[in-house]
């Protein structure tokens, strides 16, 4: 008999069931942390040659996957979050452009059908945001922040109260789980700005200067919402260095700095920047 379960998976005001993804991940987790208690006795079942052979690339190899898996999971979640969060009249779920959408998964075709862009590129306001702001007109020395860096505060403050909301402040889930939750949320933003910068090609040195200001305002304001990652703090770091690059001036200095950061960066970002001379 097929058992329906309505845990509100496409369903914005149960917040896509979090509580249940996040069950779900940390789930994950405690079934190796169950595996590894165990470690021993299965050990003890094995010939000596076996153990090493056998149990210290199995561990290792799950240990990798496992925590792969669970940050893909928490990674979904946002993106969730993030691109899902506006409802109309009729409590349909809309993108946050204002496309209605019944389910999250009509994103992906929405996006095929509706690009704006050239090269093949989420459809959000993220990146939408960035792209038509007007960057030509900036010819002075940044001092506040853009508008569309106010808009993406004034969501991720609205995702931080739902986070919260959700978690019952730490009562559904442990307040551990809910700084998972934010700090993928962080994560994802930060990677479709990343992606909004590059697309905005043939700019001046005031407009670069400006992205910098701009960067350097998300990661202040989501900071002061809540607290960030190590690796989020990283992704900062990546954003600003691959602005600072447009910078360079002889084809040579750029040159070398792609090579050395071929691995940090996907090769249509690096495409784009050595355009840019």
């Amino acid at each position: 008999k097929k058992v329906s379960l309505d845990i509100g998976l496409n369903n914005y005001d149960h917040a896509y069931a979090l509580e249940q993804r996040v069950v779900a991940a940390e789930s994950l987790s405690f079934a190796f942390h169950l595996l590894e208690h165990v470690k021993s006795r299965v050990e003890a079942l094995l010939p000596p040659v076996e153990r090493s052979k056998i149990l210290s690339h199995l561990y290792g190899d799950l240990s990798k996957v496992t925590e792969h898996t669970r940050r893909l999971m928490y990674l979904s979640m946002a993106h969730m979050l993030v691109f899902f969060d506006v409802s109309d009249e009729n409590g349909k779920s809309k993108l946050s452009n204002g496309v209605a959408r019944t389910t999250p998964e009509e994103f992906g075709v929405a996006r095929l059908q509706k690009s704006a862009f050239k090269n093949p590129c989420p459809e959000n306001f993220i990146v939408a945001e960035i792209v038509f702001s007007p960057w030509k007109s900036v010819n002075t020395r940044p001092t506040q922040s853009s508008e569309y860096m106010n808009r993406i505060l004034f969501r991720m403050r609205r995702i931080w109260s739902k986070i919260k909301r959700n978690g019952n402040d730490g009562k559904t889930y442990p307040h551990e789980c809910m700084l998972n939750v934010w700090n993928a949320c962080v994560e994802e933003v930060s990677i479709h700005i990343l992606e909004g910068f590059a697309s905005v090609e043939q700019l001046g040195s005031q407009a670069r200067a400006q992205m910098i200001h701009d960067t350097n305002d998300y990661y202040k304001g989501v900071v002061n919402i809540a607290p960030v990652s190590e690796r989020g703090l990283r992704l900062h770091s990546k954003i600003l260095s691959y602005l600072k690059a447009f910078f360079i001036d002889r084809k040579e200095d750029m040159e070398d700095w792609i090579k050395m950061n071929s691995k940090d960066y996907d090769q249509r970002l690096l495409a784009k920047l050595e355009r840019s001379l």
